[in-house]
């Protein structure tokens, strides 16, 4: 295989990745504001996935239950804000 086959077939790859990257961003950006757009106040924001611990305790009890609906946690809606957090550092 010559060099500018690799680089043709490189650059291919390349396209197909961002395409699918645009289309992915496009949803979730969709759904992010979909949410806006129904008027639900506590959304959480795109990198809820990635908040520290200490990031959490700053939350309240509601948008703890949130984020653990949004984590596919079970079980949540009777805990205590302590609890929630327990939950969401174990997960």
């Amino acid at each position: 295989m010559e060099s500018t086959d690799v680089i043709d077939e490189f650059n291919l790859e390349f396209k197909k990745l961002c395409d699918t990257f645009k289309k992915d961003h496009k949803k979730l950006l969709d759904k992010y504001e979909l949410k806006l757009k129904n008027g639900k106040e506590d959304v959480i924001d795109l990198t809820s996935e990635t908040k520290t611990n200490d990031d959490l305790s700053s939350l309240n009890v509601s948008k703890l239950r949130k984020l653990c609906s949004e984590r596919g946690i079970r079980g949540y809606n009777n805990k205590k804000k302590s609890e929630l957090l327990e939950i969401l550092k174990e997960k």
